[in-house]
Formats: C-alpha cells, structure tokens, sequence
C-alpha cells in the first residue's frame, strides 16, 4: 500500500514538471536554460524510478540546449555529461559511460577548476567504470585522486569521502587486500553514520561489507 502510495506521488510529481515543461517552452520557447533545467529534473525523476531510456532521452535533450547556449566547453556542459553517463552507467553502457566522464572531465581541466568537487565526482565514477571492467589499478589511480580532490572540496569527514573509500575499499577487496578494504568500509560506515545516520542505507551497506571480511 505504501509502495502504491509513493508511485501515485511521483506520478503526480512528474506530471507537474510535465506541465512546468509545457509552460516554459510557451512563455521562454524551446531552447531557454530554464527548459534546459526542467528537462534535467524529468530526467532525474525518470532515473530514480527506474526509466532510464526516459532518462537518458531527457537528459540529451537538455545537453543539446545547454551546449548551444554555452558552447562546448562550459561547466554546464561537464555536468550534463556526466548525467547523462550515470544513466548510460546503469544501463550497462560502461563504454560510453566513461568517454562521457572523460569528455566531462576535460571539460573541467581545460576551465582549471582544481580540486572542484565536480572534478573529484568524475574521477570517482571513472573509476568506477574501470573497476566495473576489472581494470583495479586503473581504477585506483582515479579513486586516489579522487580522494584528494573531495577531501579538500567537501571536508574530510564528508559524505562524498565516504563514496570514495567505499569504492576504493571494494577495489582493494578485489584484490585480496583485506586489511585495507576493511579499514576502509568501516571509515565510511563511520562517516555515513555520523552525517546520514546510522539506518541509512549506506551506512548498513558499508558495515555488512565490512563484516564479510573475516
């Protein structure tokens, strides 16, 4: 019945941005960065309710309008890339996900934002993919760097730490370095708990990883 009860919401949640989208394209036309911003949130919508294609279609169309108003090499652009590779990256299109982050990623180097937490999300999620393809020193190389980057971005207790060295912590377990997975599931359980809170869905996730390690 609760389950009934939230898809009825986001139904209605999504209709409303519908509406919002049809209003926008009337008063701004089709190509506004406002129509561009609803597109992305329709996207969003269709993602956390498992419509990727839906997703992906949108979030397309929102880098079209972006990356003609901004031009290509614009931090807007980076941001919708990189979207649009989360999308691709749940369907499984690990290949297209990552030249998306690289292309992102690029974007970031040419604009010289640093230790930017963009930066540091997209070095995560490359890798991601590569350990998703059994690339763990590849992927390592991007977590570290990742690390760096969202300890100075986000604080060192931060939640966006923690994502790192969870997938760092699955690298290292992937290679039988149980010692250092373990030390680093806990500190993320440790930090998800103390800013997510301890039932989160993290916070268990990092402790039961943690536990299967004898």
């Amino acid at each position: 019945e609760a389950r009934k009860g939230g898809a009825e919401k986001a139904e209605k949640k999504l209709e409303r941005y519908m509406e919002s989208l049809r209003i926008k394209k009337m008063r701004y036309g089709d190509e506004h960065a406002e129509v561009a911003t609803t597109l992305m949130k329709i996207a969003n919508m269709h993602a956390k309710h498992g419509n990727l294609e839906g997703a992906l279609a949108m979030h397309k169309e929102s880098l079209r309008i972006v990356t003609m108003r901004l031009g290509d090499n614009h931090t807007d652009v980076a941001g919708t890339l990189m979207n649009i590779s989360n999308v691709l990256f749940q369907l499984r299109r690990r290949e297209e996900a990552l030249a998306g982050y690289e292309q992102a990623l690029r974007i970031c180097e040419n604009k010289k934002l640093g230790d930017h937490a963009l930066v540091g999300t997209l070095e995560m999620n490359i890798g991601n993919v590569h350990f998703r393809q059994g690339n763990n020193e590849k992927a390592l190389e991007h977590l570290e760097k990742a690390l760096a980057i969202q300890r100075k971005a986000a604080g060192a207790k931060s939640p966006e730490v923690a994502d790192v060295e969870y997938r760092m912590a699955r690298v290292y377990k992937q290679k039988g370095l149980d010692e250092r997975a373990k030390l680093l599931f806990d500190s993320s359980a440790k930090i998800y708990a103390k800013k997510l809170g301890f039932k989160n869905a993290k916070t268990q996730r990092s402790i039961q990883d943690s536990n299967m390690i004898c």
